[in-house]
């Protein structure tokens, strides 16, 4: 299902920021959560956090419906 309004009735970026809220309510250390917004593009939320050891992986998800 595809949203054609998505640019004027909010509705991504209000998912997009109850996602981010949600993810700072967890409290984990070294987390950074945003939402990045390109001009005529949905939201994406860029959530980051930071490795606790130097054997740390990098891991990438990336969800498009």
């Amino acid at each position: 299902m595809y949203d054609p309004e998505w640019r004027t009735n909010g509705l991504l970026e209000k998912a997009a920021t109850h996602l981010i809220d949600w993810a700072k309510k967890q409290e984990v250390p070294g987390l950074k959560a945003e939402m990045i917004q390109a001009e005529g593009k949905t939201p994406l939320v860029f959530i980051e956090i930071e490795g606790t050891s130097k054997s740390a992986k990098t891991i990438c998800f990336y969800g498009n419906a």
